[in-house]
């Protein structure tokens, strides 16, 4: 990344280690048409190697966006943090599912587990207890745990947050990237702030996205469109529209039917406000004319349905009061149980919360250690 490029790019103490590519055709064209109408696009900081040699470099494929990465390019937590916990006594146990926090008053005792293979049952002692289980996981462990019970525990699983987010995709005349090339380079920022004086939050973000694989158009397509659809695939150029949404307590995580093992799974109510349609409505609107100045022919909007990017439904606080955790994602009322993934959101901002969820799982850390557990 370039540190100061983004206009709205918090202080920072020092560069980003490594500086950013130069844009890829497919982004330079964004990057050229964002200019001419006056915004202020910029590199997203990538956590992919493009320049140390010392590892697998990023070969600039196009299937990047939503795969793992064979050559082990992307500086993601398998290739980095994990492998090296891994050295120092980390073991991980795939499918295997935490079925509930055993506590003894304010201290958590075991966590006990099932596998989801074998149905064979586990029980985990430990001197603490970290969860991390994203914004739907993580509140229905605490709540089949009974922490709802703690003192900040009546926000456990409320304000579900996610983004209200869309696609909108500019069908060109000519091919969009016929390299078949890297190109999720580009983002800005320029309408960040401008809703907050009416609603108090941020606008959001715009940014480049890959086009979905042939296969996927086509699926998604309806019957009798589909070969065109997938045809179209080539001609196509897309922006992701990143909309904040509120913190509402009815959307929700609570318990539903348990499966097979008897657990309880998460059962979410979500609904967006019409503060959060109008947030992403404004965004589409500039991503349009973006894709239009850079050559689109027509365009078309799709409302992205996931929880992809899911936080809250715990949630910091200064008192138990506001929330069920505190300043350093301890839960209130509890010695040795934190909270340190998006769960742990107060607001969604109007980012992918990837990064902020690392930095704020490092800014925590410390705290969890020096704690006499």
């Amino acid at each position: 990344g370039i540190a100061g490029a983004d206009p709205h790019d918090p202080p920072r103490s020092a560069p980003y280690p490594r500086a950013s590519i130069d844009f890829t055709s497919p982004a330079k064209r964004i990057h050229d048409a964002a200019r001419t109408l006056g915004h202020r696009p910029f590199a997203l900081p990538m956590a992919l190697n493009f320049r140390d040699d010392s590892r697998p470099l990023c070969i600039l494929c196009n299937t990047c966006e939503g795969y793992p990465c064979r050559i082990e390019a992307k500086n993601d937590l398998t290739a980095t943090v994990l492998r090296q916990a891994q050295t120092q006594g980390l073991e991980i146990r795939a499918g295997v599912i935490a079925k509930r926090l055993v506590s003894d008053g304010a201290r958590v005792r075991e966590l006990e587990c099932v596998d989801g293979e074998t149905g064979e049952d586990y029980v985990f002692t430990g001197s603490r207890y970290i969860v991390a289980g994203g914004a739907l996981q993580t509140p229905a462990l605490l709540l089949r745990s009974g922490l709802g019970a703690t003192p900040g525990g009546r926000w456990v699983g409320r304000r579900l947050m996610r983004h209200c987010n869309a696609v909108v995709t500019g069908v060109f005349r000519k091919r969009t990237n016929p390299e078949g090339t890297f190109h999720k380079q580009l983002c800005f920022t320029d309408f960040y702030d401008d809703m907050r004086d009416r609603f108090g939050t941020a606008t959001g973000t715009i940014q480049d996205i890959y086009t979905p694989a042939r296969q996927v158009i086509e699926h998604h397509a309806p019957p009798g469109l589909r070969w065109a659809a997938g045809w179209l695939t080539a001609f196509m150029q897309n922006l992701l529209c990143i909309a904040e949404d509120d913190p509402r307590v009815d959307n929700r995580v609570t318990l539903g039917e348990p499966d097979r093992f008897g657990v309880a799974a998460p059962r979410v109510d979500h609904e967006y406000c019409a503060a959060d349609y109008e947030r992403r409505d404004y965004l589409v609107a500039r991503a349009r004319r973006v894709l239009q100045v850079a050559g689109a022919w027509t365009t078309r909007v799709y409302e992205i349905d996931s929880f992809s990017h899911g936080v809250g439904s715990v949630g910091m606080a200064s008192t138990p009061e506001q929330g069920a955790l505190d300043a350093q994602c301890k839960v209130w009322g509890m010695d040795n149980l934190w909270v340190p993934d998006g769960s742990a959101f107060s607001t969604s901002s109007g980012v992918n919360p990837s990064l902020t969820i690392a930095a704020n799982a490092l800014r925590v850390t410390p705290a969890m250690i020096a704690t006499n557990a």
